[in-house]
């Protein structure tokens, strides 16, 4: 007699912070349960409070239950990262074992949020305060959420099917030849599963809200609230290009300096991704209402590049012109960053 169970799983083991590389792949078999990728954590939002943020239109997406950004920037004298981000998604903390295939696709609003639930914490080095001398320290607290996260694209709705066939040829047969040739056919569509699922399609709509404070020289008890902030991302997600258009309409209270000021940010980006690199550009309009200068305009423009390493390795780049400071010319934006997920990838039922 044959046990008649099927489960097919990615699983990686990183071993370093500072050189992850590609880890063999393990495909085995036990019950009917199918685990899925999840797409990375994009750039925290409290890293769009301290104006080191890679991208300002990030695309909304499913987080991992633990995820660490390194950014560098590029233009500075060494490529040692001094902008840190740890984001945690308190729902893929823990296990699931009764989530469904139909539950994570076609989640009810409630359902969206508690799955893309995150919260993070950044920090940021500046060489000087606001007042031209010394050193500043930022630390942000954000968090964000899905309100519909898209659909499955047609062809994992197509592999799902030929999966669940070929599972109950599995169970029907007693040939343990035509089993073996059914579970490596069931482990081969498992396979393609993974990679079809980082396209959902369709439209996904984010919530975030963040605050920073800041502490010049590195001082406590000079620390003060810098920014409050929040803001809603939606994208609608192409299946054929894979391509994504994506809006972003933010509020920001900045408080620093005593200077209250208010900013608005209306913007999008284009995003085309193929395979493992994705490319893309961003326009932001900022209208500033300041208490000391009245009413400015200023925006950013950007190009952002990915690179997938791994399932969950990216490292990205962003290059352009920075939001302008009230009587200043437009900064420079060159970044280097690089992203980790963590967490075993969801496991859902057939």
């Amino acid at each position: 007699m044959f046990k008649k169970t099927m489960r097919c799983c990615l699983m990686f083991s990183p071993k370093s912070l500072l050189f992850l590389l590609f880890l063999p792949i393990a495909c085995t078999l036990s019950a009917q349960t199918l685990t899925l990728d999840e797409l990375r954590t994009p750039p925290s939002p409290a890293f769009v409070l301290l104006g080191v943020e890679p991208s300002s239109v990030e695309r909304p997406a499913n987080p991992k239950s633990l995820a660490i950004s390194l950014l560098s920037a590029a233009t500075g004298n060494d490529l040692i990262p001094k902008n840190y981000a740890l984001e945690v998604a308190p729902y893929w903390m823990v296990s699931h074992p009764g989530l469904t295939f139909d539950q994570y696709y076609k989640a009810n609003v409630w359902q969206s949020i508690v799955q893309s639930l995150s919260v993070s914490l950044a920090t940021s080095k500046f060489t000087e305060d606001s007042g031209g001398t010394g050193s500043e320290t930022g630390i942000g607290l954000g968090m964000r959420f899905l309100f519909l996260t898209g659909k499955a694209n047609s062809e994992l709705s197509t592999l799902r099917s030929k999966l669940r066939n070929i599972q109950n040829q599995i169970l029907d047969t007693d040939d343990p030849e035509k089993e073996k040739q059914l579970t490596k056919q069931a482990q081969d569509i498992a396979l393609k599963i993974q990679s079809a699922d980082k396209k959902r399609v369709g439209w996904r709509v984010e919530f975030a809200n963040a605050i920073s404070a800041s502490y010049p020289d590195d001082n406590f008890n000079r620390g003060s609230i810098g920014r409050i902030g929040l803001w809603v991302t939606g994208s609608y997600e192409l299946e054929t290009p894979f391509l994504s258009f994506i809006s972003c309409s933010r509020y920001l209270r900045d408080v620093h300096d005593n200077n209250e000021k208010d900013l608005f940010d209306i913007g999008g980006r284009l995003l085309y991704q193929n395979k493992d690199l994705s490319l893309s550009a961003e326009f932001v309009k900022r209208f500033i209402n300041s208490q000391s200068s009245g009413d400015i305009q200023t925006n950013r423009l950007a190009g952002i590049l990915e690179y997938r390493i791994r399932e969950d390795l990216y490292l990205s780049g962003s290059f352009g012109k920075d939001y302008a400071d009230e009587g200043q010319d437009n900064t420079l934006i060159a970044l280097l960053g690089v992203h980790f997920g963590f967490g075993k990838e969801p496991k859902l039922k057939l």
